[in-house]
């Protein structure tokens, strides 16, 4: 009987273990950019060479690779701008996955993705490694006034789930980078006074 309970635990514990092997591992990600280009780099371990699967679209990046175990490595990222895939290149190379990904328009990004929370791989920002000629554009001219808050996306979140909540809200989003957003601010201005003066 203790045999056949040993074999049984054996197989369990090599069925999770398969399991395991299914399931791929988020792998530790640094990213850098200069003006053109966003600069991933991949900490793997020992990677099998021709496991390796890339794909990138304008505006995901997606890999698994295989390490020596058998153990599945990968990464789906959905990316907070607009990339072009054919100018996009990669490299394996001593246990890191290196990916270059040429932005479709040359500026600073703010962050890499969408939201932070969809990669569980540790994610972070290699702030020494970004160009000297990356200029970030956070000097620019917002509307002002009465009933116009400035903010970001976790203020706009806390806000949201506070006082905000219970009111009707106007959400210009902007981009440093975008000339359509700033010719939106006068309406915006108008909106935001009126909106202001019927809720007083």
């Amino acid at each position: 009987e203790a045999k056949k309970a040993a074999a049984r635990a054996e197989k369990k514990r090599k069925a999770r273990e398969a399991a395991m092997r299914k399931i791929p591992v988020a792998p530790l990600c640094r990213w850098s950019q200069t003006m053109t280009n966003v600069h991933l780099q991949f900490t793997l371990g020992n990677p099998d060479s021709a496991t390796l699967n890339v794909t990138i679209s304008e505006d995901w990046f997606r890999f698994v690779v295989r390490d020596q175990s058998g153990r599945l490595n990968g990464a789906e990222m959905e990316l907070r701008e607009f990339v072009v895939p054919d100018l996009c290149r990669y490299e394996l190379k001593r246990g890191a996955l290196s990916v270059v990904l040429h932005k479709a328009r040359p500026h600073a990004w703010d962050r890499l993705l969408v939201s932070a929370d969809q990669y569980k791989g540790g994610l972070k920002k290699a702030w020494a490694a970004d160009s000297s000629d990356l200029v970030i554009e956070e000097d620019q001219d917002l509307p002002e006034g009465p009933g116009i808050l400035q903010m970001n996306a976790s203020s706009f979140e806390t806000a949201r789930n506070g006082t905000l909540g219970r009111l009707m809200v106007v959400v210009a989003f902007r981009y440093p980078w975008c000339g359509n957003c700033t010719e939106k601010d006068k309406s915006f201005e108008e909106t935001a006074r009126a909106m202001y003066r019927d809720e007083r």
